[in-house]
């Protein structure tokens, strides 16, 4: 072979790879700085939302703080002093954490009021159901508690029942009647009296109450029975005093500074507490007096206001992504969040907050002979409407007995 294969004297092959090569990576270049250029002016992609997320809480900044200031700690931190006194648990039977808390705690109370019966209506319909449960776990019992059946005028719609309970108040054959269906509620529970839980009575109601109290209360005497009421403390148009005179003890209803239905803020502010609390008990006597310590949450948003347990109210703020706040100037916890368009404030009450009280009472009010933690808010209380549910519970945990310290 006299010349080489790929040898090209004239340069032409030279000349077009250099041509194809430069174009080649010109190209990639190009296609380099398009790509370079894309990613950094691009938009970022938004998430994609769905109509559920606008019904998903969402933590918010929470509104200005209301409630009544003022010092509320205890001048001194020293221990309280704490002597032997009655042990008073509320129960519900149709609340499973009330249930477990008896079944636990039963053989430490001296008295147990189940809220068993509720009278309500024009017509005055008075429903008694009685609970085996709690008649199995009491008898069962080494240390039986006396046992006082609660009586509540709570419609089933969650509205009580102040007007209806106003017109029964006033008939003298209506009375009687009431009467003598507790005086069965009491016997068919082999009890030791009753308690009446009677909310939302309007101002001209009230001296038929006391009345009707006073003829209760004669009735009850040859049996050594009890009579026991709830009372708020903070509603001039219960006259306490007056009220003390005619049953045996009172329960002091230490919260509600703000209410359903009302603006959103501190449920007992611990100035608040502190003040409404000396002047009831100074009221009452501190031989009938028992605190009632709330252990509960309220929801408001706009016009509606929904009741939580601590437990719920707890959950929905980790739902929400946010943190419940300790506020130092009311003594109670609070947070914010955003849902279906909608701004809440929720406040709760927990055992921090009734320890704050116990401490307060015990060593600036000099109240009553005992207390009572009152709980609200779960699935099973909404269903039932607003029935009170309180549990003997101590203050130092969520849930568990609760023994009345003595002041």
């Amino acid at each position: 072979m006299n010349q080489p294969v790929f040898y090209d004297a004239s340069g032409r092959r030279a000349r077009w790879t250099w041509i194809v090569a430069a174009t080649t990576l010109v190209g990639l270049a190009a296609a380099l700085g398009f790509l370079l250029l894309t990613i950094t002016q691009s938009r970022p992609r938004l998430p994609v939302r769905l109509s559920e997320d606008a019904q998903r809480p969402r933590g918010i900044a929470a509104a200005p703080v209301g409630g009544e200031r003022g010092t509320w700690l205890p001048s001194s931190t020293g221990p309280v002093r704490r002597q032997a006194t009655p042990v008073l648990g509320f129960y519900m039977p149709w609340d499973e954490p009330s249930r477990r808390s008896l079944a636990q705690n039963v053989g430490r109370l001296d008295w147990l009021v189940p809220g068993l019966a509720t009278v309500t209506g024009s017509a005055h319909r008075f429903v008694y159901e009685g609970d085996p449960h709690m008649r199995a776990t009491v008898g069962a019992s080494t240390r039986r508690p006396l046992v006082l059946p609660m009586l509540q005028n709570a419609r089933e719609d969650g509205q009580w029942d102040g007007a209806g309970t106003a017109k029964l108040l006033r008939d003298r054959a209506a009375r009687r009647r009431l009467a003598e269906q507790i005086v069965g509620m009491i016997e068919a529970e082999r009890g030791a009296g009753v308690m009446l839980d009677l909310e939302s009575l309007p101002a001209n109601a009230h001296r038929d109450y006391r009345r009707f109290l006073a003829e209760l209360r004669t009735r009850f005497a040859g049996r050594g029975w009890q009579v026991m009421i709830a009372a708020p403390v903070a509603d001039p148009t219960w006259d306490l005093g007056a009220y003390a005179a005619v049953v045996d003890r009172v329960v002091l209803m230490a919260y509600d500074e703000h209410w359903m239905g009302g603006s959103a803020g501190p449920i007992a502010s611990q100035p608040w507490f502190v003040r409404v609390v000396a002047d009831a008990v100074a009221e009452v006597g501190r031989q009938k007096a028992i605190v009632a310590i709330g252990n509960y949450a309220y929801d408001w948003a706009a016009n509606a206001t929904t009741p939580l347990s601590v437990t719920d109210a707890w959950a929905l703020a980790r739902r929400a992504h946010t943190m419940p706040r300790f506020d130092a100037a009311s003594g109670n916890w609070h947070f914010a969040y955003r849902a279906g368009g909608r701004d809440h404030q929720v406040w709760m009450m927990d055992a921090v907050v009734a320890n704050n009280q116990l401490r307060a009472i015990a060593h600036r009010c000099r109240g009553g002979r005992a207390v009572a933690a009152r709980q609200r808010g779960s699935q099973a209380m909404e269903r039932a409407g607003r029935r009170r549910a309180r549990s003997c519970r101590a203050h130092r945990r969520a849930a568990g007995d609760h023994r009345p310290w003595q002041w």
